[in-house]
């Protein structure tokens, strides 16, 4: 544990860079979970949340005895949770205005900034690979295809028909949504109809206007995601283990469709938050500007790609350093 304290001023530092990925528009905590190369140790830190719940219901239930529960308690790096659970909100609640009133003045060059951030991230899942067999090409190829399409759907608005079952199912929706890069729970709200609802619904609750139906609604919402989420770290922990190459595949292709989103090039006439504006075609900009663009982005990309580098010899997707370390 005394190993793991001399850490702390780092794992703050990744939950800091966890919440400014979350708040540019396109890139997400996923993303820069894979950057900072500890996307798997996340992955197996909540799985260990799971072990946990899992054996204090066994003990409860007389089937696990509670020097069980102290095994399990003490296998997860609680000082990486702790740290990183400070840091991620912090740095969303410190930057989240910064980056808002850039995106509402420079809409162009925040998406030029991600798309640099996305393109060089990609090279990480692509150098973890250990197999590149037809069928992982195979599976970059039609995720990208099949999510390039899904990111450009209007939203089927479910806000008309809201209902505990409703919020239940769009719970695990947005659960399996919020663990991939390039996929958001925002982005499964729009694509649902329901990101108003949800947005309204907490401003009832802040306000303290909500009704019971409010709270059984959100209540619904919340055990979606909490099972969903707990059913998707269990199954990605397996994959992990199992199927990594395949895993990676999946994300390549995912992240290569969300460049769809975060494309530079917008009319900003078309609407009135930049994430809904139309997407255009580079010519429809001067020489100057799709110069401008182009160079943010390889400013962008560079700068990840260094920064990268310096960081120590991680493995976002496999054993790095001990076993102990991971958990």
């Amino acid at each position: 544990m005394s190993s793991e304290l001399k850490k702390s001023p780092l794992y703050l530092l990744y939950g800091l860079f966890l919440g400014l990925g979350e708040i540019i528009p396109g890139v997400g905590a996923q993303t820069a979970a894979i950057l900072l190369g500890i996307f798997d140790r996340l992955i197996t830190l909540l799985y260990g949340y799971t072990e946990l719940l899992k054996v204090i219901i066994l003990f409860i239930t007389k089937k696990k005895k509670f020097s069980d529960v102290k095994k399990v308690f003490f296998s997860i790096n609680w000082v990486l949770s702790i740290f990183v659970g400070i840091g991620t909100p912090l740095s969303i609640l410190i930057l989240s205005g910064f980056v808002s009133r850039l995106l509402e003045q420079y809409p162009e060059y925040v998406f030029a900034i991600a798309t640099g951030i996305v393109l060089a991230t990609l090279f990480i899942p692509w150098k973890e690979m250990e197999q590149r067999r037809l069928q992982e090409f195979a599976i970059i190829i039609i995720t990208a295809i099949i999510f390039l399409i899904i990111f450009g759907l209007e939203g089927y608005s479910l806000a008309g028909s809201v209902s505990p079952l409703v919020l239940f199912i769009a719970g695990l929706v947005s659960s399996v949504a919020g663990f991939f890069p390039g996929v958001s729970i925002s982005f499964a709200l729009l694509l649902m109809g329901l990101y108003q609802y949800m947005i309204l619904l907490a401003h009832r609750f802040s306000s303290l206007t909500f009704s019971m139906t409010d709270v059984i609604n959100i209540i619904s919402f919340v055990s979606g995601t909490s099972i969903g989420g707990v059913v998707l770290v269990r199954t990605m922990k397996q994959i992990l283990d199992k199927y990594k190459s395949l895993l990676l595949a999946f994300i390549i292709g995912l992240m290569l469709a969300s460049l769809r989103t975060i494309w530079p090039f917008i009319d900003r006439l078309s609407a009135a938050s930049p994430e809904d504006m139309l997407k255009v075609s580079p010519f429809m900009y001067s020489p100057l500007q799709i110069l401008s663009i182009i160079i943010t982005i390889v400013i962008s990309f560079i700068i990840i790609f260094f920064l990268k580098s310096r960081l120590p010899d991680t493995n976002s997707f496999g054993i790095s350093g001990s076993k102990k370390d991971q958990v």
